[in-house]
């Protein structure tokens, strides 16, 4: 794999095992899978423990010049081999892309109000008041109002504007955090992003990103970390272009 973005999905309950691993990659016994200047990052599961898991589980993977989400961004180990391998694991900055993923069951015991749900969630995937949930990829913006906590693994919590709890049940919250004024995913790099001149450039197969401009082409405000003669390829599906608001 060569210049993917591999960003936003999820492995829930299987039925092999009834436990879903590597929400972005899984390798089965058989699959020992090569990554150049790809990102896997946001990808969730419910098996796995650790988020790097959760982006690529299973056999040995080669991965270089690659962005990888782990427990402690910037810190510490980095996954698949380290800073030996040319990876990150800061966050990519996606131009627009929601942070948390979680599994959700609609409330039955108030009455049925529509903006009133009890939602399943782990410790590190916890709302907060006026962050911006989406319900199942609706594209609405809802802000949430009030939390309270059950448990440890618990909340109940309200929004606006409301959602018919039947359309709550068994589907999934995607959590954007508290500054979004759109959920519509973007995954073009910001100006400031660590993937930008960040490539081999003797790994590019296509001279195209997927919308079909140039696969190389030099972001001046950052520092090139790339491998080959500048100027190097980003990593990702995207080529940073600069585009209208300073992102692209």
């Amino acid at each position: 794999l060569i210049n993917c973005t591999i960003a936003g999905n999820i492995a829930g309950n299987a039925v092999i095992r009834r436990i879903g691993y590597g929400g972005g990659i899984y390798n089965d016994r058989r699959s020992n899978p090569t990554l150049k200047n790809c990102i896997l990052w946001g990808n969730d599961d419910s098996g796995s423990g650790k988020k790097e898991d959760k982006q690529i589980y299973g056999r040995t993977a080669e991965v270089t010049y690659s962005c990888i989400e782990d427990d402690d961004p910037g810190f510490g180990s980095i996954p698949c081999g380290g800073v030996g391998s040319h990876n990150v694991d800061t966050n990519p900055k996606f131009v627009n892309h929601g942070q948390e993923y979680v599994y959700t069951k609609a409330d039955s015991l108030h009455g049925g109000e529509p903006n009133y749900v009890l939602i399943k969630v782990n410790n590190d995937q916890a709302y907060q008041v006026g962050e911006i949930i989406e319900i199942s990829n609706d594209g609405v913006c809802r802000e949430v109002k009030t939390v309270k906590e059950i448990d440890a693994h618990t909340q109940f919590v309200t929004f606006m504007p409301p959602v018919s709890p039947k359309v709550m049940r068994n589907t999934i919250i995607y959590k954007w955090g508290p500054d979004v004024t759109s959920v519509i995913e973007n995954y073009h790099l910001q100006d400031d992003s660590p993937c930008c001149d960040a490539g081999d450039n003797t790994a590019v197969d296509d001279p195209e990103d997927l919308e079909g401009n140039s696969r190389i082409s030099d972001n001046p405000q950052v520092d090139d970390a790339g491998n080959g003669t500048a100027p190097f390829v980003d990593m990702g599906v995207y080529e940073w272009k600069g585009l209208k608001g300073g992102s692209g």
